[in-house]
């Protein structure tokens, strides 16, 4: 017999059989039980991953799992790349995403002071030579070109040049070191302004990577490019407003 409001969920796999319980904790909660599976079980871990995951996020924290990433988000992955460029003998990872199919990306200038060759990683696992072709420190952005035409693009010209406070983001970043490649944020602030430019600040885990990522709304409009984070913390993202990168590609209002 169940309590009012209480679900029980009876699961079998091959030789295991276990039930789940599902009922009213608090007016804001529920809580979820276990039976006849152990605690340390993959399948219990696994869930209790994914519903920590789920919580964070909508509070812009931790990372975005595949459940609650918007389709028109994902259909955006395609479009992103991880760029890689040897500096000083070493070598720096970041974002990019194709603005145009004819192998045109754009990515953050930062880092890339001196360096002209840049090696681009598709989705497809193929690496192919990338030359910058031009380079704005102020704005922190730059444009490289491919030698190979892209399956796809972001529309630029149908991003956002406003946010609101509260809104959730999704940035789509090189998944380095095995980390998501979609990260949730949320625009919590007003925008700042660093060397005159604006700049958006959100609620978002960046890491290094991530800069030159492209960030969307839930409707898979682009607003903004991942500029880096908050020195001295994870969760203080700023983000490059699209109109900043209008003007950067000479595309001026319209």
């Amino acid at each position: 017999m169940t309590d009012p409001g209480e679900f029980i969920l009876e699961c079998s796999r091959e030789k295991e059989r276990f039930l789940v319980s599902i009922r009213p904790y608090s007016p804001l909660a529920s809580l979820v039980e276990f039976s006849g599976v152990s605690a340390v079980s993959p399948l219990v871990t696994g869930l209790k991953k994914t519903l920590t995951e789920y919580v964070q996020s909508l509070h812009g924290e931790g990372h975005v799992t595949s459940l609650n990433i918007p389709h028109a988000v994902r259909k955006q992955e395609k479009n992103m790349f991880c760029l890689s460029a040897t500096v000083g003998g070493g070598t720096v990872e970041f974002s990019g995403f194709a603005i145009e199919r004819n192998g045109l990306i754009v990515s953050t200038a930062h880092d890339l002071e001196s360096i002209h060759d840049i090696v681009v990683r598709l989705d497809n696992g193929e690496e192919v030579a990338g030359e910058v072709v031009k380079r704005d420190a102020l704005r922190d952005l730059s444009l490289i070109k491919l030698s190979k035409n892209l399956a796809g693009a972001v529309p630029v010209g149908k991003g956002r040049r406003k946010l609101n406070l509260g809104e959730k983001v999704f940035a789509v970043v090189c998944p380095i070191h095995n980390r998501e490649k979609v990260r949730t944020g949320v625009v919590d602030e007003p925008p700042a302004r660093v060397n005159g430019q604006p700049l958006w600040q959100v609620n978002m885990d960046v890491t290094p990577g991530d800069s030159g990522g492209p960030v969307f709304d839930s409707d898979g409009r682009l607003v903004g490019v991942v500029k880096g984070r908050f020195r001295g913390g994870w969760s203080r993202g700023f983000l490059i407003p699209v109109t900043t990168l209008r003007d950067f590609l000479g595309l001026g209002e319209r």
